[in-house]
């Protein structure tokens, strides 16, 4: 890494190009994988929970679960897998 740095420094147009492909154009993606992931939470863990939990907990226990637990893992699977595809492609077209 540190060899290649003043590289990196020369070509800063094509990294910054490359953080806009890979983290903001992946948002879009991301934030409807975590819509739907904590609805289906929140379905599954009322309907589970409804006997034990008051349901004015919900929220609080959804938010907390999807946010500390399940959003990192989801958002890392998610864009790892679109800029995976998104690399293969860009070589396949290379080649």
């Amino acid at each position: 890494m540190l060899r290649e740095l003043p590289a990196g420094i020369r070509k800063f147009s094509l990294v910054t190009t490359q953080m806009v492909s890979i983290g903001i154009q992946s948002m879009t993606l991301t934030v409807v994988v975590a819509l739907f992931t904590g609805a289906v939470s929140a379905v599954q863990t009322g309907y589970q929970m409804r006997d034990y939990v008051p349901m004015v907990y919900l929220g609080t226990l959804i938010g907390k679960s999807v946010v500390l637990e399940l959003g990192p893992v989801l958002t890392a699977l998610v864009v790892g897998g679109r800029v995976g595809a998104s690399i293969a492609a860009s070589w396949a077209r290379c080649a």
